[in-house]
């Protein structure tokens, strides 16, 4: 996938100590196919007053064929396997956000697990991206 400005994007934020390594996570979301090329580490914008940060957040492209039911089952199944109590927010270019915790996540059972990646692409989905993608003739529900 090549990177273009004009992709929706999420940023991802994970916080939690050492489990909670951003750099893991894009690991995890990097051995999808349909992900490579569409994951970066990047340095969050300083606060004012700050000089910069060492924290990375992860930003991910969301183009055509790029499938937020891959990304919200991936971050499910890696928060799953976090034994501190790791939290992440993601953060929609629009503003919206959605925020998990490993500790929520990992209580679920195969039920609530379906639930929550359904909750999750839904929450992640920018508003109209399904119909431009099927105007585009790709996927219509962002499952690429």
């Amino acid at each position: 996938m090549r990177w273009a400005e004009d992709m929706a994007s999420l940023t991802v934020a994970v916080a939690g100590g050492p489990d909670g390594d951003p750099a893991s996570l894009a690991d995890w979301l990097l051995e999808a196919d349909e992900l490579r090329g569409a994951v970066r580490l990047v340095a969050p914008p300083p606060a004012e007053g700050e000089l910069g940060s060492i924290a990375q957040e992860l930003l991910i492209a969301l183009g055509p064929g790029t499938g937020v039911t891959a990304v919200a089952g991936i971050v499910i199944a890696w928060l799953r396997r976090r034994v501190g109590n790791v939290r992440l927010k993601i953060h929609r270019e629009d503003g919206a956000s959605v925020e998990l915790s490993a500790e929520h996540v990992r209580a679920l059972d195969e039920e609530g697990l379906r639930a929550q990646v359904t909750q999750l692409v839904a929450a992640l989905d920018p508003p109209g991206r399904a119909k431009e993608q099927a105007q585009e003739g790709g996927p219509a529900e962002g499952d690429g």
